[in-house]
């Protein structure tokens, strides 16, 4: 992922130049995004996307990881189980 662009493996069946839709829930992030390039292999497509409406988040990205990073080692990581 980056802002103005990101490679997700997919079973659609989009082609070089066709729009789809990307949703982030987790960073509440939604782009009209173009297909430049697409890998066809036997886990599926991998579709090379270029945002057109936004950019995607990257600073809340890497502030939201550099927490998670601070907290795993504090021993505060909630997302452990006991």
């Amino acid at each position: 992922i980056a802002a103005k662009g990101a490679s997700v493996v997919s079973d659609l069946d989009a082609q070089v130049g066709d729009k789809v839709k990307f949703i982030c829930k987790e960073f509440d992030f939604f782009s009209l995004a173009v297909v430049r390039d697409r890998k066809v292999s036997a886990t599926g497509n991998t579709l090379h996307l270029e945002f057109i409406d936004e950019l995607f988040p990257t600073e809340t990205v890497r502030r939201e990881f550099a927490n998670r990073l601070a907290a795993a080692a504090s021993g505060n990581d909630s997302r452990r189980s006991s």
